[in-house]
């Protein structure tokens, strides 16, 4: 049982929960920045390029626009949520060395990679890369060898061995 709670031992380093943290604080932040003009404008035709010229969604039915709208928003809380969620097990499970808690910081950083990859396929630009998959992915490679170091022997026997 001692292995799920976690020793003193075992602490990942502060910097390596600080990158976690603030890899989910980044998330949380984005994802918040980008709901913003969504939220404020769901009637705005132009928020969609539906009322200009140029490029976006111009031509589509307002209600269309709407329905994107509430789209971004979703993926904006998704976004938010895993953010949020980073942070809760980077400062306490993560940072005393808990396995299940390193594999949970691993999802987080493989979606902000795949985000990356996904945006560069799209765009052509590799910028949410930074945002999105450094800094776990750091604080991930900086913790390897404490979470995963091996346990300490005892060298006081149990009633097994005697």
């Amino acid at each position: 049982m001692v292995g799920i709670i976690g020793n003193s031992a075992r602490k990942v380093p502060w910097y390596a929960v600080a990158l976690v943290v603030v890899g989910g604080a980044i998330w949380v932040l984005l994802a918040a920045l980008y709901v913003v003009p969504h939220l404020s404008c769901f009637s705005c035709g132009s928020l969609f390029g539906t009322s200009g010229s140029g490029g976006g969604i111009a031509g589509y039915p307002p209600q269309a626009a709407r329905d994107l709208a509430w789209a971004d928003v979703f993926v904006s809380l998704f976004i938010a949520t895993g953010g949020i969620l980073a942070i809760a097990i980077g400062l306490v499970p993560f940072r005393r060395g808990q396995k299940w808690a390193w594999y949970a910081i691993l999802v987080f950083a493989v979606a902000g990679i795949l985000n990356a990859l996904l945006d560069y396929f799209e765009w052509g630009g590799w910028l949410t890369i930074f945002p999105f998959a450094l800094f776990p992915t750091l604080g991930l490679l900086l913790s390897l060898r404490t979470v995963f170091m091996r346990e300490p022997q005892s060298s006081v026997p149990t009633s097994e061995t005697s």
